[in-house]
C-alpha cells in the first residue's frame, strides 16, 4: 500500500474516533469538504458552518484522532489487514444500502479472502 493510501484510511479511521461524529454525520462532512483529510484540515469557521458542535470541533482539531488511527493502522497492516472505504470497489453492496452504514470497516488478512468472495459470489 502506497503511503498516500495508507494516509488515506487512516484519514477515514480518525474520522471514526471523533466523539459527536457518526457515520451518517461524517458522510455529509466529507460530501461537504471532498475527503476526510480535508475535514481535518477544514478551519474552525467551516466546520461550525457545517453545524458541528463546539466540543466536537475542538476534537477534530486535536492530534488525539489522528495519532489514534495511525497507531491503529499500524496494528491493521501488521496484523496482515486491511481497511475498505465507501469508495472501494470490493465495498460490499449490500452493505452500502444499510441506513447507516460503516465508512470504513477492517478485514482481517485471515478473513479477507473468505470475506471478499462471500461478498460477491
Amino acid at each position: 500500500m502506497s503511503s498516500d493510501q495508507q494516509q488515506s484510511i487512516c484519514d477515514w479511521i480518525a474520522l471514526t474516533f471523533v466523539i459527536g461524529v457518526g457515520s451518517r454525520t461524517a458522510a455529509t462532512l466529507i460530501d461537504r469538504f471532498g475527503s476526510p483529510a480535508a475535514v481535518f484540515e477544514a478551519s474552525v469557521q467551516s466546520l461550525e458552518q457545517a453545524g458541528l458542535r463546539r466540543d466536537t470541533i475542538e476534537v477534530i482539531k486535536s492530534a488525539e484522532p489522528r495519532e489514534r488511527a495511525r497507531h491503529e493502522s499500524e496494528e491493521l497492516e501488521r496484523l496482515g489487514g486491511e481497511g475498505l472505504i465507501l469508495s472501494d470497489d470490493r465495498y460490499p453492496a449490500l452493505l452500502r444500502e444499510t441506513y447507516d452504514l460503516p465508512l470504513l470497516f477492517t478485514v482481517e488478512a485471515v478473513s479477507k479472502q473468505r470475506f471478499l468472495n462471500q461478498w460477491w459470489q
